[in-house]
């Protein structure tokens, strides 16, 4: 398998990084979960 270009690289990085923005910004589940601090580990 061939390695990705540079060009490849950069866009899959940026993919990523929008992704993780989204998660951290809306958590899945985090709509629907009552009674829990939102800092807490639970």
């Amino acid at each position: 398998m061939a390695e990705p270009s540079t060009a490849q690289a950069a866009e899959g990085t940026a993919a990523r990084r929008e992704a993780q923005k989204q998660w951290e910004a809306n958590p899945c589940g985090a709509s629907t979960v009552r009674g829990i601090d939102p800092e807490s580990l639970e």
